[in-house]
């Protein structure tokens, strides 16, 4: 079939992409602007996928980023004052409307400029530092062989001399500490440093009688408020899963990632196959993310073990993880939080799993580490040294004793924590 010239023209038109010059108008991801400290402290809170519309280009020039040169683009705003430069790295520009022709960067070749949306940067590693992409303040450089660190006294001075918390007590509370006669110490506004002891007729230690069945309590089971008898028992691990999460929070995350979708829209099944795509690879690690929609066949001397390709394309995949978010730029706190999005989660699933499980008897409260690999810190670091792996955010968590399910957690957000949050 001939298509008419008129036709191929105005295709050709259609996918030809804007020239990026002086006198172009742009939009970039906030978090891929510069300086951090100026774009932060300017545009608070800022989302992960927020873009800062109608950047005026004025000039391209090699900058120093992530300690290394590239060549980026240099906007004014009127967000800033009068003067202030900002800019980014030119991979990350994307234009709106052209300038005028004579004052193109390279006339001589379509825009090689690529939309952020659409291509997801790398994976933080431990070489790269992710705050530098312009997202909130910049973290603090870790020194080198900093994932040695243990309880010493050494590298907790090393960390604290850094402005770091760390989180190393693992002392008992002062009450729970017996004294030299064997009682335990009761602390008091007005107790004196040595102790006075305990109450009259209390002492440290146990007398035969266990007071919970003196008072007639019981040793509850836990249980899911929802479900009962052949429901309980057929319940699938996907059913669980999405139990426990809660449909309030995926249908949250389906609002505010459809809002940033170009073109089709995520549906629940669509995003809960991408939710098993992005689990099922986290219990692999040494390979790369395009190794899962490889064409060749899996080998077991090289390429990912599984291909993903019959239950999403990595087209597809890319843009619904381009365009994942769950927070409206709408509920951003008026003060400076850097913790905004993760607190409403964890709030949501602390709500849900309140509504749907009960704890049994016994509970454990602990502590419990998100893992952090990059070697610049992010908001809320602490170096909990009594823990297998000590870098990374940590959590207070609570499970339940005979069930081993947590059903609540809270963040330890430290010198991080915004004064104006309420509590």
């Amino acid at each position: 079939i001939k298509i008419p010239n008129s036709v191929t023209t105005a295709m050709s038109r259609t996918t030809q992409k804007l020239q990026n010059g002086v006198g172009a108008e742009c939009s970039v991801l906030i978090r891929y602007l510069h300086p951090a400290r100026l774009i932060s402290s300017t545009i608070l809170n800022s989302s992960n996928n927020e873009r800062l519309e109608g950047l005026l280009v004025i000039k391209k020039e090699e900058k120093v980023v992530n300690k290394k040169k590239a060549k980026c683009v240099v906007f004014r705003h009127e967000k800033f004052e009068e003067g202030t430069e900002i800019y980014a790295v030119e991979r990350w520009v994307k234009v709106a409307k052209e300038g005028a022709a004579s004052h193109y960067f390279d006339p001589t070749t379509t825009n090689t400029t690529t939309n952020a949306t659409n291509s997801p940067p790398a994976a933080s590693s431990s070489t790269t530092n992710p705050n530098d992409a312009g997202d909130d303040d910049p973290g603090v450089e870790l020194p080198t062989g900093y994932t040695n660190f243990n309880r010493s006294s050494d590298d907790i001075n090393i960390v604290r001399a850094l402005g770091l918390d760390v989180d190393d007590d693992n002392d008992p509370v002062p009450e729970n500490i017996p004294d030299d006669a064997g009682t335990r110490t009761r602390v008091t506004a007005t107790t004196p440093a040595n102790g006075v002891g305990l109450n009259e007729g209390q002492a440290w230690g146990w007398g035969g009688f266990d007071n919970r069945k003196m008072s007639g309590i019981f040793n509850v089971k836990p249980r899911l408020k929802c479900l009962f008898g052949p429901a309980l028992q057929g319940i699938s691990f996907v059913g669980m899963f999405l139990l426990f999460l809660g449909m309030p929070m995926i249908d949250m995350i389906l609002v505010q990632t459809n809002m940033n979708m170009e073109g089709h829209q995520i549906e629940k099944g669509e995003f809960l196959r991408f939710l098993g795509i992005q689990l099922f690879m986290s219990t692999m690690s040494g390979f790369r993310q395009r190794d899962f929609w490889s064409m060749r066949p899996p080998d077991v001397e090289t390429g990912a073990p599984y291909r993903f390709n019959k239950w999403m394309s990595r087209k597809r995949y890319e843009q619904i993880l381009s365009a994942l978010s769950h927070c409206s730029y709408e509920d951003k706190p008026f003060y400076r939080d850097r913790f905004w999005e993760v607190r409403r989660m964890v709030k949501m699933w602390n709500e849900n799993m309140k509504d749907v499980f009960d704890c049994s008897w016994i509970s454990c409260l602990d502590e419990s580490m998100s893992i952090w690999n990059s070697k610049w810190t992010c908001p809320g670091w602490v170096f909990c040294p009594r823990k297998p792996w000590p870098f990374g955010n940590e959590y207070h968590s609570i499970c339940c004793g005979l069930s081993g399910i947590m059903f609540a957690i809270e963040m330890v957000e430290g010198k991080d924590c915004p004064k104006e949050c309420p509590h």
